[in-house]
């Protein structure tokens, strides 16, 4: 009877391993698995209480210990340390062996490590011990199954063979999870992957489309040529396949090239088969008559058996803004210098007849700076203008906004829409600046009621515009008489303009006020709206 009650309590034994054993085969999740056989160790060793300590590897690669109780609550273990490897603990943290005692306190390993010399307080009660380490199927220790009662001789070696074959099953357990999550990481770095290389051809093809990049292959053994569609699209091909033909007539490439510069390919043919890099720079001419500038690096990537060029890859791009802004600088480079030469002649000049009319130096200095900033809006309004021109009555308020200030009133324009040419705006400009000096000093504007009108209209000559004439007219101001001796700013507003503008100018004295006109021939506008007032 007690023989059959053995083998009844084997063969539970043995169905319930194989439960555990099919429960952890089928268990993906690491924690449930391990739970699985935490649980299952714990009931069929007869401990009252189990626990499996294992470490795990996180992402990083870095390992970490986790644990799973049985028996007891979570709350039992939440305020004690992680096992040491100490003297009772260290066969099972180090593979050596299983470690089984009827009474652990009365153990020669027990109590032999500060700083507890024993159980910590608050842990379980423990007498009877046993420990099994878990180990994968390469024989790296994973971690350790640990079951305990507060009875003395409680596992036998019934016990011991049950926990054993379990360890093989937690084992097991933790290799196959973290093969599949070794499995689930591969995947979904794949995608990141496969993702960042979807991304990147994005990018590329939109850098591609962005900067107008072509390339293409050529076979010099089979003589034909494979573009990309951007290539086609660049040069304006349309050839089935992105096919097309080395020499003859029907040489797609060679039709595209610039007639003055297609030595430069021929060039590139001659010297592939003794470099394997040639850099250069063409034009190209559309089938539509567009014709582009392109920068290229041809590069042999094959050579044939007698070392000429087998294989060459082409890229090129399209460099057309590029030169066009270039050119467009070196355009404005040849204008600016006689524009500087005449800037300078012009400071020259002030600083000369400055010189001759100022008493002292702060006088020059006083007086040469403040003409020197008369010049500089003139400038400016140039600039602003891109030297096209500028018009008459912008360069009016800006040489006299700095005597008037806001006060409008003060300010009387009155005339169509003239552009000046750039020749005459620099002179015009320092004589009105010379005027509204005089008038803030001695003329219309020392005096709180005076006034300066300032008109101009195109007269006709045989129905079409010949001359602009131009009137600085002061009223309101104190009586006004001609100078003793004629100074600087009369020879701005006299010389230097009728120099400059080959015109007749007239300066009148009167008690009134100063009354000053210039009429110069139409060469010097650039542009006459109708009537558009100022």
């Amino acid at each position: 009877m007690h023989r059959e009650q053995l083998l009844q309590e084997e063969a539970e034994v043995l169905d319930l391993l194989n439960q555990v054993g099919t429960a952890v085969a089928a268990e993906i999740d690491l924690e449930r698995a391990v739970q699985v056989v935490t649980d299952a160790a714990t009931r069929l060793s007869g401990a009252a209480f189990g626990s499996f300590f294992y470490n795990v590897i996180d992402d990083k690669g870095e390992a970490y210990t986790l644990y799973t109780l049985s028996g007891a609550p979570r709350q039992a273990f939440a305020t004690l340390p992680m096992p040491r490897n100490t003297a009772v603990f260290g066969p099972t943290f180090n593979g050596e062996g299983n470690v089984r005692s009827d009474d652990i306190t009365r153990d020669v390993r027990y109590g032999q490590n500060a700083p507890y010399q024993g159980m910590p307080e608050g842990h379980l009660p423990v007498r009877s011990y046993l420990a099994a380490p878990v180990k994968s199927r390469s024989g790296d220790v994973l971690g350790g199954l640990f079951f305990g009662h507060p009875d003395p001789g409680v596992f036998g070696e019934r016990a011991e063979r049950i926990v054993t074959a379990i360890a093989v099953q937690a084992g097991i357990a933790i290799d196959k999870a973290r093969l599949y999550r070794a499995a689930q990481y591969e995947i979904a770095r794949r995608k990141e992957v496969e993702a960042e290389l979807r991304t990147s051809e994005a990018r590329y093809r939109n850098a591609v489309i962005t900067g107008r990049i072509a390339a293409w292959e050529t076979d010099m053994v089979t003589r034909t040529r494979i573009w990309t569609e951007e290539g086609m699209a660049l040069f304006g091909l349309d050839l089935p396949g992105g096919r097309g033909q080395v020499g003859g007539e029907d040489d797609e490439f060679w039709r595209s090239l610039h007639p003055d510069d297609r030595h430069m390919m021929a060039e590139f043919h001659r010297t592939a088969d003794q470099v394997d890099t040639y850099p250069c720079e063409y034009r190209i001419v559309r089938p539509d008559g567009k014709m582009l500038w392109v920068s290229g690096r041809g590069r042999v990537v094959a050579r044939r058996a007698d070392g000429k060029a087998g294989r060459t890859a082409n890229i090129v791009v399209d460099i057309t803004e590029r030169k066009q802004a270039e050119e467009r600088v070196q355009l404005l480079m040849r204008e600016l210098s006689p524009r500087s030469k005449n800037m300078l002649s012009v400071v020259q000049a002030i600083a000369g007849q400055t010189v001759r009319t100022a008493g002292t130096l702060e006088e020059f200095e006083k007086r040469f700076g403040q003409r020197l900033q008369g010049l500089a809006a003139s400038h400016d309004l140039l600039v602003h203008q891109d030297w096209r021109g500028v018009l008459l009555s912008d360069l009016v308020r800006q040489q006299t906004a700095f005597f008037t200030g806001a006060d409008n009133a003060r300010l009387e324009l009155d005339g169509p829409h003239v552009m000046l040419a750039t020749a005459v705006t620099q002179t015009l400009g320092l004589a009105l600046h010379e005027l509204a000096t005089n008038a803030i000093k001695y003329g219309a504007w020392s005096l709180p009621t005076g006034k300066v009108r300032v008109n101009w209209a195109c007269k006709d000559q045989a129905g079409r515009p010949a001359q602009v004439h131009l009137s600085w007219v002061e009223s309101g101001g104190p009586p006004v008489s001609s100078p003793e001796r004629n100074g600087f700013g009369r020879i701005v507003i006299e010389d230097m303009v009728a120099q400059s503008t080959m015109g007749q100018v007239s300066t009148e004295y009167a008690p009134s006020g100063l009354r000053w006109t210039l009429s110069m021939p139409i060469d010097h506008v650039v542009d006459i709206a109708t009537a558009q007032p100022a």
